[in-house]
This record gives structure tokens, sequence and C-alpha cells, in this order.
């Protein structure tokens, strides 16, 4: 009997360890196709808004689950779709009790929040943020005028035809004005499209984004 069990027990271990492997290899060929530069985070997005975050609440839809937190907040800038006065959405990992699950790649929240979100509907009708943390562009203000961290643009906030690199000169934050005008003349522009970002703007040269 002792025997019968022992070899249970390592078939259910060998079990577990192999869906282990095949989700872990499922999450990482997901990472492959993320979207991470401006123009195709913006053609990928159902919904572009400015929000703040009034709530957040994390949960697991199975016992012993993944952790998912659910994002709320309230729409005070659109610039893509129709969405209501508040917007949900989620996102992979959060804290439940005691636990907090973090997942690589994955935006956090909290209460108060400003930020420019890219969301995505998915079949379900739920939305999600578009490339995990690409979809998010937190707005801060140290001291001065409210910025957020460059989105990668080609020409603009990074050197065309080049790797992005540390210390690019273009890379510096940028006002929510300019970047809100980069967001509407991609979307212009549209997917194989092009578009001319600078001069008026305040941006610099105009650059053809294709």
């Amino acid at each position: 009997m002792r025997l019968m069990a022992l070899s249970r027990t390592i078939r259910t271990t060998v079990v577990c360890a192999i869906i282990g492997v095949t989700l872990l290899a499922a999450a990482l060929h997901a990472t492959v196709s993320i979207p991470t530069d401006l123009p195709d985070v913006v053609a990928s997005a159902t919904l572009i808004v400015r929000g703040r975050v009034v709530d957040t609440r994390a949960f697991t839809e199975i016992a012993n689950g993944p952790v998912v937190t659910a994002v709320t907040v309230s729409v005070t800038e659109t610039l893509k779709g129709a969405p209501d006065r508040a917007v949900t959405f989620r996102v992979h990992g959060g804290e439940l009790g005691r636990y907090r699950q973090m997942v690589i790649g994955a935006p956090t929240f909290a209460a108060g929040d400003d930020a420019y979100l890219f969301l995505k509907r998915a079949p379900d009708g739920l939305l999600w943020t578009v490339g995990m943390g690409a979809g998010v562009y937190k707005i801060s203000s140290v001291s001065g005028p409210l910025v957020v961290n460059p989105p990668l643009v080609a020409g603009v906030t990074a050197t065309a035809g080049a790797q992005v690199a540390r210390g690019d000169s273009r890379r510096k934050p940028m006002g929510i004005g300019d970047f809100s005008g980069v967001v509407k003349l991609l979307m212009a522009a549209g997917t194989g499209g092009s578009g001319v970002i600078g001069g008026a703007g305040g941006l610099g040269p105009g650059v053809v984004i294709k």
C-alpha cells in the first residue's frame, strides 16, 4: 500500500511539473508579441483615456488561481473610444489578504494615481491594458508641469533607426499636452498611413511616422 501511495505521489508531482513548465512556456511565448512602441499600442487600443484611480480590487477567479486586480478610474480625458465616466479594467497580479502576487511587466496601481491608459477589450468584453505596462503612462509632477515618461516613437523620443539606449537625449519627460498631441497624430495617421509630428506642437522638426 505504501508503495502504491508513493507511486501515485510521484505521478502527481511529475504531472504538476509538466503543467508548470507548459504554462511558463506559454507565458514566455506571449511576452514575445507584446506591443511596446507607441504606434503599435495606439493601434491596438480600444479605448485611450486619461483617468484617476478611485478603486482597486484584487481577486482570484478560481481557488488558488492567479491574482487579478480590477482597477476603476474616473475618466478626465478621452482620446479614443466612447467610455463611461468611470472605466474598470484588469491587470495581472495584485495583493490579496496577506499575499502579494507580482507579474513581470504588469503595472500596479494605487488610489489617486493619474495616468493615460491604453485599453483593449477582450473577446469576453473585459478591458485590459495593452501590452501590460506598455499601455500605462503615469502622470507625475515632481516640481513644475505635469509630465509622463517619454513613449517610444522613432525620431521623436528615440533616435530613428537605432536601438533605444540609456542616455538618449530625446528620452526626457514629456508634457501631457505634447503626449496627448502625439497620440492624436498617431491616430490620425492610422495603420499603414503616415503623419507628421512636430512643428506647432513644440516637439522639434517635423518627423514622419510610418
